[in-house]
């Protein structure tokens, strides 16, 4: 690749990634923790993931005498994949945490320059009445760094490694090579729960192209829905290697209250600390990060339809579509306000894609507020409120 070229691959989410660290140490020193110790970047599952890096995975029925009493206890609610790769860091002789933190930032990293490689092409075949191309792709890129709840990405978290598999799967759908989609689902699905999803994400997507024969469909979207699933089948698989339990991650997990609930009703209770005194900053900030993803994906929305009706709809925003809806409403359905809703909509991230439809003045409304949002919710990360 001609040095130019490169340059201007590398540059812009090298950049990208240097403003959201700047932001994000910031806040840490107003905090009064050193962004570069790795300990800043750790709260409670943090120490799981560390420990499966190092140990493996523990099973085993809860103490009798607490309150878990007649449960199973131990880390098999925490996925592999993120701890495979501290594993291998540390191996290189880097210490645990510090080499999650550095994986965290790899992929973090990683996953800007996969979005910014496929949004300037995509920013170019465009309706260019909306502006130029560069500026477009280089909002969207903005928004991209500073999404919301994308400390997470940074922090000592399975969300950077997920991020890149997820992107990955969505763009390689677009591309029509099924395998590859659902091996990055699979990498995904072996990373975080979320990825599971990513199946019948695929598995729709293939099936709703009109322009292919229905054989070709099918085939396509058997073989990334089942390669996409297998990722979480060697999930089972290393958890049994470790406890002797087929049921390892449904045990764990079992001792986690689920209720099925209305999504609308979620979001209101979400956002209402924000609008209503006392203020209280702990939910105030949070409610209103999940107000900016409200009007994020309605904004997608908006643009999304048009396009349909303007016949200019391509596959890239079919797939994007889909993951978008089902990862921002399965959590809101699910005991979202419990599970860290503020963590899980950074699972979102694929849709700063669609993005690039919307006019180039909102679009920089849309970063310029991620970007303030992104202060105060590491503020509370750092602060050890939120976790």
């Amino acid at each position: 690749m001609p040095r130019g070229a490169l340059a201007r691959a590398v540059l812009p989410p090298l950049l990208a990634f240097a403003l959201a660290r700047v932001v994000l140490g910031a806040a840490a020193l107003s905090a009064g923790v050193p962004p570069s110790r790795p300990g800043s970047w750790c709260r409670f599952d943090c120490a799981h993931y560390v420990a499966i890096a190092l140990r493996g995975y523990q099973l085993g029925p809860c103490p009798a005498d607490s309150h878990d009493a007649g449960l199973w206890c131990g880390n098999t609610a925490w996925l592999p994949g993120y701890p495979l790769l501290i594993r291998a860091a540390h191996l290189l002789g880097v210490s645990p945490r510090r080499a999650a933190f550095l994986v965290s930032g790899l992929f973090a990293f990683l996953t800007l320059a996969l979005l910014w490689r496929v949004l300037l092409p995509r920013a170019a075949r465009m309706d260019l009445s909306v502006g130029p191309t560069a500026p477009v792709a280089l909002l969207a890129l903005a928004l991209a760094a500073f999404f919301p709840g994308g400390l997470y990405a940074h922090a000592i978290y399975p969300l950077g490694p997920f991020g890149l598999a997820t992107v990955l799967s969505l763009v390689e759908a677009e591309r029509g090579r099924a395998v590859t989609a659902g091996l990055a689902g699979a990498a995904a699905a072996f990373t975080y729960p979320p990825g599971l999803v990513l199946a019948p994400v695929l598995a729709a997507g293939f099936l709703l192209e009109r322009r292919a024969a229905l054989a070709s469909r099918l085939r396509r979207a058997a073989t990334g829905a089942l390669l996409t699933v297998a990722g979480f089948g060697a999930v089972v698989v290393v958890q049994h290697h470790d406890t002797g339990s087929w049921r390892a991650f449904a045990l764990v997990m079992g001792g986690y209250q689920r209720s099925v609930g209305d999504p609308w009703r979620t979001i209101a209770e979400r956002v209402r600390p924000a609008f209503h005194a006392p203020f209280d900053v702990t939910t105030a900030v949070p409610g209103a990060q999940t107000l900016f993803v409200l009007i994020l994906v309605a904004s997608a929305a908006v643009a999304v339809a048009r396009a349909a009706k303007a016949g200019t709809l391509g596959r890239l925003d079919l797939f994007v579509s889909l993951q978008t809806a089902a990862f921002w409403l399965l959590p809101l359905s699910l005991g979202g306000i419990t599970e860290g809703l503020h963590r899980r909509e950074t699972t979102l991230l694929p849709l700063v894609l669609l993005t690039v439809r919307l006019p180039p003045a909102w679009q920089g409304l849309l970063a310029a507020a991620a970007a303030a949002l992104t202060y105060p919710m590491a503020l509370l990360f750092f602060r050890g409120i939120l976790i």
